[in-house]
């Protein structure tokens, strides 16, 4: 009997020799048990899993103690544990391994028992630890940082990747400003320096006249009669000649809205005097918005905020935004071409354009011919950030009248006089007696005390009217009768001040001012040897509305503007 020889690996036969028959069967079934593959296979491979076990629970744990032992500390075990983690998926992404790798160099954990670690993955670098900042890895260079750069980065959430923040409350997003074309580049320490050399109108230039008025109106009114303002003193008083004095009913409020003005006044003046923007901003807007946010309220805030600083002012805009009317448009005119400060004209312009422009054109087109050169030019530049190229018209008919700075003559009855346009200026501490009558009688509303008479050693600055309540001495006036009203108001330093406050209120008005014959003519030949501001400030608006610059004569932009159909600048037609 032959038997043949097999591999004990592959169980191949080896030889076709045929063995000795004196061998047992039994020796050559053992050979076959032996050489079978699949029992030296697997036990070859599970010897090997095995191992690689072994040796790989054993090299965590070398890692680990050695970490321990070279920086320990709260987090040392999160660290590694994560960057153990971290080390197992590289394996399964070899590229995220690499990002980093060539920056960083071969960098070693030792412990004190100089035992050696190699360097983590590059996720372990720069995975920040929890609740710590985050560690920023070194920007790759060089050959490592294209390869980083071809390759996509992951998008999904990263494994054990802690929960986004929430997201903050988002802020008020900021206003866009205008792109204002300006035709002068004057600020507002300029502005207000130009108005300091503004000619100033004083009650007392005549000394005492403010004390005689309190007595003759104390004697008028224990007689039973009637005060009727300071207009009687114009004809003694060429420089009050031309001031604007209202009369009659024209210059009392009635009593209940005397009594609200009084109440307002009294509740915004407590606001001031807190100074806390913040505050006063939040109770204007929200908290009071119910008082504030009404027609009622504008004269209360035009009187005492148009005073302050341009931050308040800022916010007085905002305000008068948020209110609807024809009382409202005509205050946020005063504040675009009236204001020193260019932020607050430019928020007064951006309030005028969501309103109805028969609200606030017509304002616009008067201010061009206002005195005063500044404002005129204000005026020119909101009419071309508004856009306003329906005024085109009016504007070539304005270049066809008489310049507003030129003397005009007046008639009254038989007699004839010149006047001229003037911008004046009137101290508001000291001549309270001009603008309203002597109040005795602590039931009238809007009582105010008249500083510059006060007896006291102190002369504390005016902190709103309603006053005449406690140990006040007086002398007071009343608020509810207004003889003069101003077009805006500055603060300015004042030098010689006394016992009133450093800083003063300056009122500002325009006067019809008297002229002989002689400053008549002199001031119109020094006029028309100059070009006048109003008329450039027209100019202005005509090229920046049409894109044309057709000179300064109105004929010239008639035919341009209009060659087959030429309106004359008196409105009619050809």
């Amino acid at each position: 009997m032959s038997t043949p020889f097999r591999c004990p690996h592959c169980c191949i036969p080896l030889s076709n020799a045929p063995r000795s028959s004196a061998e047992p069967d039994a020796a050559s079934d053992e050979v076959d048990r032996l050489a079978s593959s699949h029992f030296y296979t697997r036990r070859w491979v599970v010897s090997q899993l095995v191992a690689g076990l072994l040796a790989g629970v054993a090299g965590v744990v070398v890692c680990v103690w050695a970490v321990e032992r070279s920086a320990p500390g709260s987090g040392s075990k999160k660290i590694v544990a994560t960057a153990v983690a971290d080390a197992r998926a590289g394996e399964t992404a070899p590229g995220s391994a690499e990002q980093g790798v060539a920056s960083q160099g071969p960098t070693s954990l030792k412990s004190a028992g100089q035992l050696e670690v190699q360097p983590l993955s590059a996720k372990a670098i720069s995975r920040p630890p929890p609740g710590g900042a985050k560690a920023i890895a070194p920007p790759l260079q060089g050959p490592a940082a294209k390869r980083s750069a071809a390759r996509p980065r992951a998008t999904g959430p990263a494994p054990n990747a802690a929960a986004p923040p929430e997201p903050p409350r988002p802020a008020e997003q900021p206003v866009a400003r205008l792109a204002l074309k300006r035709l002068q580049r004057l600020d507002e320490d300029d502005l207000r320096a130009e108005l300091r050399r503004v000619p100033e109108v004083a009650l007392d230039t005549v000394p005492n006249t403010s004390k005689r008025v309190f007595v003759t109106v104390n004697q008028l009114l224990e007689q039973g009669g009637r005060y009727d303002g300071p207009a009687s003193l114009q004809s003694k008083r060429p420089d009050l000649a031309g001031l604007p004095l209202r009369q009659g009913k024209a210059c009392q409020l009635a009593k209940d809205e005397a009594k609200e003005f009084q109440d307002l006044s009294r509740k915004l003046h407590e606001h001031l005097g807190k100074s806390d923007p913040a505050a006063l901003r939040q109770a204007l807007l929200e908290t009071e918005k119910e008082t504030w946010l009404t027609p009622n309220a504008i004269p209360v805030m035009t009187q005492i905020l148009q005073a302050e600083n341009s931050s308040v002012r800022l916010l007085y805009a905002e305000v008068l935004g948020r209110i609807r009317g024809g009382e409202a448009a005509e205050a946020l005119v005063r504040r675009a071409v009236l204001d020193l400060a260019p932020e607050v004209r430019e928020r007064a312009i951006r309030e005028l354009r969501t309103r109805s422009r028969n609200d606030y054109v017509p304002l616009l087109l008067r201010k061009l011919r206002y005195p005063w050169a500044p404002a005129a030019g204000h005026a020119a530049e909101a009419l071309v950030a508004l856009d306003l190229k329906e005024t085109v018209l009016d504007l070539v008919r304005m270049l066809g009248e008489p310049d507003p700075t030129l003397p005009t003559t007046v008639t009254e009855g038989r007699t004839r006089y010149q006047v001229v346009p003037e911008l004046v200026r009137v101290n508001h501490l000291r001549n309270c007696a001009l603008c309203h009558p002597p109040s005795f009688s602590k039931k009238d509303l809007i009582r105010a005390t008249f500083r510059a008479l006060s007896p006291a050693e102190e002369s504390p600055a005016f902190i709103g009217y309603g006053g005449g309540q406690g140990e006040d001495p007086g002398p007071f006036v009343r608020a509810d009768i207004t003889y003069l009203r101003q077009d805006f108001s500055v603060m300015h330093q004042v030098e010689d001040h006394e016992k009133a406050p450093p800083h003063q209120r300056f009122d500002y008005v325009v006067r019809q001012r008297l002229l002989t014959p002689v400053q008549a003519a002199e001031l119109l030949q020094r006029r028309q040897k100059g070009r006048s501001t109003q008329r450039e400030a027209v100019l202005f608006a005509l090229r920046e509305l049409t894109g044309k610059n057709l000179g300064p004569r109105a004929e010239n932009w008639l035919r341009g503007l209009w060659p087959e159909k030429q309106p004359k600048p008196d409105g009619k037609q050809r």
